[in-house]
Order: structure tokens, then sequence, then C-alpha cells
């Protein structure tokens, strides 16, 4: 892949990744074809951002959790959280936004 294609997939990523993978990555896009950054640039990814953003307004009803296909947790989240007084809905706002981070990353490397 020449280096402006990898310069701008890792442009589109910034953020979506966790920071201590992003050389991980930026390798094996090194050894991929252009067309796999194309289909990288396509790929629908969770914005980690708008994720802590929903976790912060709406995780007393698991939308969070939810939107990053964590239905599981989810569903204890909606019918249990509220024996926790807040603290899974707060804790929720953290782990949410990792978890984010690392299902785009399962994405990617899945694509490469």
């Amino acid at each position: 892949m020449t280096e402006q294609k990898i310069k701008q997939v890792m442009g589109r990523l910034d953020g979506l990744i966790p920071n201590d993978s992003y050389m991980a990555v930026r390798n094996a896009l090194a050894t991929a074809d252009d067309e796999k950054a194309d289909q990288i640039l396509a790929m629908s990814l969770h914005s980690p951002g708008l994720i802590a953003l929903t976790s912060i307004f709406l995780g007393w009803l698991a939308i969070d959790r939810f939107a990053i296909n964590d239905l599981g947790i989810g569903f204890a989240k909606l019918f249990l959280g509220w024996l926790t007084l807040g603290i899974w809905q707060f804790v929720d706002i953290f782990c949410c936004y990792k978890k984010a981070k690392s299902r785009n990353l399962q994405k990617i490397t899945a694509m490469l």
C-alpha cells in the first residue's frame, strides 16, 4: 500500500481505535493492498465520543450497550441497573467508550 493511502486510512482511524494499537494497524496496512484501504475507508465504525455521550444521557436505558451490540449486558443493565443506584451507569460511560474502540479495532483487523 502506498504511504499516501496509509496516511489517509490512519487519519480516518484517528480516535476510533485504541492508542496502543496504532503501530500494529499501520504495519498491517503497509503489507495490505490498496483495495483494503478503500474498504476500511468505507467501513462503518462506532464513534467513541458519540457512544460516551449516549452513555451519559441515555445510559440508564442501556442504549449505549445496545449501540455497540452488547445485547446481553444491555438487557441486564436495563432491567437491573437501577439496583446499583447509578454506579453501573457511571462506570459504563468509560467501559462503553473503550469497548467502542476495541470493536472498531476488531472490525479493522478482520478486514486486514
